[in-house]
């Protein structure tokens, strides 16, 4: 049986279970792991109450969410009706402390056709609790066209407007 150093590695250079997730870049790891899968609240256990989540962009999910309901959201919104099958893949974290970039790669469908972008986050922790996100890619447009807002349904009503048949 081996036993822990100080850094949290046995002789053989593993991590051992009680210092596993020690590194704001391991929390990271865990944090996208538990995102890919569909679990929210895991990720968001990971994170501090008062997180900042940044996303450029004009769709559903673009602009600035502060605090863990507004990122619960953002996390949690749908990509428009055409859009199936999205899915991240990380391919590296960078940084052992904050800041962490990962470069993640981003696979879906959309209507009927494959899409795929990169996109890189960056991680900023404080008390080793994520503390802020902020989101680049490297093509906006497939963004905004997967979380496009639904459609204005013709003669709907918005702002004194009626959509369709012109101001009435």
């Amino acid at each position: 049986m081996t036993t822990p150093d100080a850094k949290g590695t046995n002789s053989m250079g593993a991590a051992t279970p009680e210092f596993a997730i020690t590194t704001d870049a391991a929390t990271t790891s865990e944090f996208l792991e538990a995102v890919t899968e569909g679990d929210v609240d895991r990720a968001l256990t990971l994170c501090r109450p008062e997180i900042f989540y940044s996303v450029p962009g004009r769709g559903t999910i673009g602009g600035d969410h502060i605090g863990a309901s507004a990122v619960r959201a953002a996390l949690c919104a749908p990509p428009r009706t055409g859009a199936r099958t999205l899915r991240l893949l990380t391919h590296t974290v960078i940084g052992e402390e904050s800041p962490v970039v990962s470069h993640l790669e981003v696979l879906a469908e959309l209507d009927g056709e494959p899409v795929r972008y990169r996109m890189m986050l960056l991680f900023r922790f404080t008390g080793g609790l994520i503390s802020e996100i902020h989101e680049f890619t490297d093509d906006q447009y497939i963004v905004d066209d997967l979380f496009a807002p639904p459609p204005i349904p013709p003669g709907e009503r918005r702002n004194g407007w009626r959509f369709g048949r012109g101001r009435h």
